[in-house]
């Protein structure tokens, strides 16, 4: 039931709204060539978090997002990684760096360290809900 999808790994660096994240992380906002990988698992995008949240936050810039943290279905009060990345020349070196989500809602860049992963999957079209509400004691059920 789960789709295999092209995964963008593009990023961003400053203080951007939700909608520009997820442009930079689709064309990689002027930081080199886009980067792509085909695979049925992936990790959450920055902007995937950023539209989780009630559309008049929306327009709030993820770096300093503690908006309507109760009303965001996607925050979990913990140190997660995302799939957004960028290198960065530090010195004569380039260095990975990741964007994580905080306990508190903001959005930063890091270099690699260790935090929560919450892998993500998209299903196929042809998915259908046909039983639950979806709540921890009546799960879904999902049939092709």
């Amino acid at each position: 039931m789960i789709a295999t999808t092209t995964w963008y790994l593009g990023g961003m660096n400053g203080d951007y709204t939700t909608k520009e994240f997820y442009e930079g992380e689709r064309n990689n906002a002027g930081y080199g060539d886009i980067s792509t990988t085909n695979g049925k698992i992936g990790l959450m995008y920055v902007s995937d978090y950023g539209y989780a949240a009630n559309p008049e936050n929306w327009l709030d810039t993820l770096r300093t997002y503690d908006g309507d943290l109760l009303n965001n279905w996607m925050y979990m009060g913990l140190n997660e990684w995302t799939i957004a990345s960028m290198t960065m020349n530090i010195g004569l070196t380039q260095r990975p760096y990741i964007f994580y989500l905080t306990f508190n809602g903001g959005v930063f860049l890091v270099d690699i360290i260790e935090f929560v992963v919450r892998p993500t999957f998209y299903l196929k079209t042809e998915v259908r809900i046909s039983g639950g509400t979806g709540t921890s004691s009546d799960l879904y059920r999902l049939e092709l």
